[in-house]
C-alpha cells in the first residue's frame, strides 16, 4: 500500500517484455535505476526483498510492475519527506512483509530524502532520474 502525498515522488517506465516471465529480474533493472539515482545524492542504496530500495535497513522506494500487449510498465515511488503521524493513522501494519522489515512500524522501517539530509527540489529528483535513465537504459 502507498500513502501518495505531495511529498512522494513517482516514477514509471516502459520497455519491450521479453517473454521470460523472469518478473526478478525486471525489479533488479528498475532497482538499478532508483540506487544510481540515490547515488547522485550520496546515499547508498541496494534492492531488498521483492521490489524494495533501501538505504541501511529503511526502505525509501517501493516499485511495481505490470505486462500487457509485449511491454513491461515499471512504476514506483521515492520517499521525499512524510507525516509520519498520517502515516500511522491510516495505514495498518501489513500481513505480509519482506524478511527485513522484521516487524518494525511504519516510521521505524521507512526512511525519506530529507530523513537522510537530502534538501532536493522536485526538479533536481526529476534531473537525477533522467541522467540515471539515460546511463542505464543506453544502447550498449
Amino acid at each position: 500500500t502507498v500513502l501518495q502525498t505531495g511529498d512522494v515522488f513517482n516514477y514509471s517506465y516502459t520497455c519491450p517484455d521479453p517473454g521470460d516471465l523472469n518478473i526478478r529480474r525486471s525489479f533488479e533493472q528498475g532497482a538499478h535505476l532508483v540506487v544510481s539515482v540515490l547515488s547522485r545524492f550520496g546515499l547508498s542504496a541496494r534492492h531488498r526483498g521483492t521490489s524494495d530500495i533501501a538505504v541501511g535497513d529503511r526502505k525509501i522506494s517501493g516499485n511495481a510492475q505490470a505486462r500487457k500487449w509485449h511491454a513491461i510498465l515499471l512504476h514506483g515511488t521515492l520517499l521525499v519527506d512524510m507525516d509520519w503521524h498520517l502515516v500511522e493513522s491510516v495505514l495498518r501494519h501489513p500481513d505480509r512483509e519482506p524478511d527485513y522489515r522484521e516487524g518494525r512500524s511504519h516510521r521505524d522501517f521507512m526512511t525519506t530524502l530529507r530523513g537522510l539530509g537530502v534538501d532536493a527540489s522536485r526538479l533536481e529528483i526529476e534531473n537525477a532520474f533522467r541522467a540515471a535513465a539515460m546511463e542505464t537504459f543506453a544502447e550498449k
